[in-house]
């Protein structure tokens, strides 16, 4: 019986705490998409990009290493 009551009180909430959690959620993926276009022009206006990606490229005519003879 108590366990019949913790379910049911359990249950009546979690309406609530899903709207909440959808809220939340939706406000964080705003505000990074806020955020991408102040970015990019950042970079745009200094030139150089902010990123690791970026910065860590091959040098010109450098050629990965051949994987096909580890694969087969």
């Amino acid at each position: 019986m108590r366990a019949v009551r913790l379910l049911g009180a359990l249950a009546a909430g979690l309406p609530g705490r899903f709207t909440t959690l959808f809220v939340l959620a939706g406000l964080g993926n705003g505000s990074t998409y806020k955020m991408i276009p102040v970015i990019f022009e950042a970079e745009a206006q200094t030139g150089s990009p902010s990123s690791a990606c970026h910065r860590a490229r091959p040098p010109p005519g450098h050629r990965p290493p051949d994987v096909r003879a580890a694969v087969g």
